[in-house]
């Protein structure tokens, strides 16, 4: 297996794939990701963007929350907003129960 010949741009979004993942995944990322890519016949963007994704989801794990997802603080001041917004269009009365 020869070395890839990857644009700037490509080896840049193979760095930035490789960012999120547990760092005890990333050189199994890289090793699975350069094995797939040289079993291309063109290394065109498209081709190399679309084996980035699929490698990518295989070692990615989602975030663990013991307690679920907490909301965002925009998502509960945001509601809020839209709350008491809700309620000056109404007059002051509440309808939530």
């Amino acid at each position: 297996m020869g070395p890839l010949k990857l644009t700037d741009d490509q080896l840049s979004a193979v760095m930035r794939a490789a960012a999120p993942l547990a760092q005890n995944v990333r050189e199994d990322f890289l090793e699975t990701l350069a094995a797939r890519l040289c079993g291309l016949r063109e290394l065109g963007d498209g081709a190399v963007y679309r084996v980035i994704r699929e490698v990518q989801a295989e070692f990615l794990e989602p975030p663990h929350f013991e307690h679920g997802p907490q909301p965002r603080k925009w998502e509960t001041s945001n509601a809020a907003k839209w709350q008491s917004a809700c309620d000056r269009q109404r007059g002051g009365r509440s309808t939530a129960k």
